[in-house]
């Protein structure tokens, strides 16, 4: 671990933090370079994720400190109760979705929507791992369109983006692109049911998705 990287980390999380990601970045740097593995299983809550190794952005996070976004994590905890109905957008690897799962139970609707191949696939996998068979992936992207549009991937695979300019423009691999479907969010709706509660991680989308909504409120 870089020291600028760890200073941060005892600036903001202390030094119980910094110790506890210090040994997991050494079981890290273990299952990468001397196993040669590609994912590390790790238990999170009351769960577990297959991690991707290769991933600089959540997956490297949850190996490190077991959490993320906690402020995000409670006000879920807050709104959503038992056979809710939830619409993830931009659901990545999963983290969100078992959190999701675990309050609204098994009788409880979930639609994750990702546009990534690699996200998916491990998406499916931490599904497996955990035995949810209910939750309904769609490959793709919701928009305010339903066509195929440049997505810019990034080594931080939670920060792929259909917006190159901008705040994330440094993390992003060098302009490469991959096409992806999207969807409008109102055909979602029509299709799958609609949902108590829209939870999207889309780096910078979100009024493009708004604005469907906004033009089709009545029907929610």
């Amino acid at each position: 671990m870089k020291i600028k990287n760890s200073i941060i980390v005892i600036k903001r999380r202390g030094w119980v933090s910094f110790f506890y990601s210090l040994a997991n970045y050494t079981k890290f740097i273990f299952n990468k370079f001397i196993l040669r593995n590609n994912y590390l299983k790790k238990n999170i809550y009351n769960f577990k994720m297959l991690l991707n190794i290769k991933d600089r952005g959540l997956s490297r996070t949850l190996m490190l400190f077991g959490e993320r976004e906690m402020d995000h994590k409670i006000i879920l905890e807050k709104t959503l109760k038992k056979n809710m109905q939830v619409l993830d957008i931009g659901a990545n690897i999963g983290y969100y979705v078992l959190i999701e799962r675990n309050l609204i139970g098994e009788k409880g609707k979930i639609v994750a929507v990702e546009p990534v191949d690699e996200n998916i696939e491990l998406l499916k996998k931490n599904l497996q791992l955990n035995k949810e068979k209910s939750t309904i992936v769609i490959k793709g992207a919701v928009s305010n369109n339903n066509s195929y549009n440049k997505f810019y991937t990034s080594e931080h695979f939670n920060l792929g983006t259909f917006h190159y300019e901008g705040s994330s423009e440094k993390l992003l691999n060098n302009k490469k692109s991959i096409k992806v479907k999207t969807f409008k969010l109102i055909d979602i709706c029509l299709k799958e049911g609609f949902p108590d509660l829209i939870r999207m991680d889309v780096e910078g989308h979100e009024t493009k998705i708004l604005e469907n909504l906004f033009l089709n409120y009545k029907k929610f």
